[in-house]
């Protein structure tokens, strides 16, 4: 569901709330908890194990008990069951999480660096771990929201801080260039892990929710040390999935801009049943409609086709 319910009291998913900006309906049922005939996306369930994969290991790290099992929800189990059935759980579920797992270790085996021991060590101290973070009044909003980070972090970066108050990192590029200043130092970072292939419009606008909630809810002072280590100027958003089934992953540096979620913010507060795809549009078809939840609670849906496709009425539709 793209509600988290805490101390009686519902709170948007950061998630659900941009998915608003791509189209109004969806937004719409968020707001109105729909709960019927949501549909589960296949697609998804392998970045859930996965992400279950990089958290273990992490807890690991930390010396802490390994996390729950995953709770599937009841739509994701019956495509679980019917994957173990038709003999597909190896290639459409274990495979994939076990790639996006093994990118995700080839990123923590890049980050290593010489300490003053002359050993190899990790650069990054996994500090809160899939934290979750509830606002009761999101940047004065009245809005309340909630998220979960998939990790907040300290590494050890090169770079300077600026007269933001922010840590950058390095801009030369010349060994030992006489002009650079730059020294090492642990730099608290958030960072998001995803299975897939792409990046989207949604990614730096979910991490820069998540910097204002680790801001307000003091989860930045306990990874900070109450200001010893400074604040990374970006968010880190990790894509764990390539294509051709390749192992890798893909870093993108995302600048603090909490702009665009507040204007996603602003629909939640009276969002219409009607479509808004400003981004990701095709006309006739809206790919991204084959990844929503609400696909049989949609303006836009002509019928319940048997091929599973979400066709679009072009009267209803904004093209952009």
């Amino acid at each position: 569901m793209n509600l988290y319910r805490y101390r009686n009291r519902d709170y948007f998913r950061t998630t659900g709330v941009l998915s608003s900006k791509e189209c109004q309906a969806v937004g719409y049922n968020i707001k109105n908890k729909v709960k019927k005939d949501l549909v589960t996306n296949a697609i998804t369930i392998p970045g859930t194990l996965m992400h279950w994969k990089n958290e273990k290991f992490l807890r690991e790290v930390k010396d802490l008990a390994p996390p729950e099992p995953t709770h599937w929800s009841k739509g994701a189990q019956e495509i679980l069951d019917q994957w173990t059935k038709d003999g597909e759980i190896q290639e459409r579920l274990i495979m994939p999480a076990n790639q996006g797992f093994d990118g995700f270790m080839m990123f923590w085996k890049k980050y290593h660096h010489i300490n003053e021991e002359g050993i190899e060590v990790p650069s990054i101290d996994p500090v809160l771990i899939e934290h979750t973070m509830y606002v009761d009044n999101f940047a004065n909003t009245g809005m309340a929201v909630a998220g979960t980070a998939d990790l907040i972090a300290r590494v050890w970066l090169k770079g300077e801080i600026e007269e933001d108050g922010y840590f950058h990192e390095c801009k030369h590029h010349i060994p030992y260039d006489p002009l650079c200043k730059c020294t090492h130092m642990w730099v608290v970072t958030l960072m998001d892990w995803k299975f897939s292939i792409r990046k989207q419009p949604s990614h730096p606008e979910q991490l820069s929710a998540y910097h204002y909630k680790a801001m307000v809810t003091g989860a930045f002072d306990i990874v900070s040390e109450d200001g010893k280590f400074p604040i990374n100027h970006e968010n880190w958003s990790l894509l764990f999935k390539r294509p051709n089934n390749v192992v890798g992953f893909t870093l993108n540096r995302y600048s603090q801009d909490i702009k665009p979620f507040l204007s996603a913010l602003k629909i939640m507060e009276d969002p219409k049943f009607t479509s808004l795809n400003s981004r990701n549009y095709t006309f006739g078809l809206k790919g991204r409609c084959l990844f929503c939840s609400y696909q049989n609670n949609c303006p836009d849906r002509r019928t319940n086709d048997q091929d599973q496709t979400v066709y679009v009425l072009e009267e209803n539709s904004e093209k952009i």
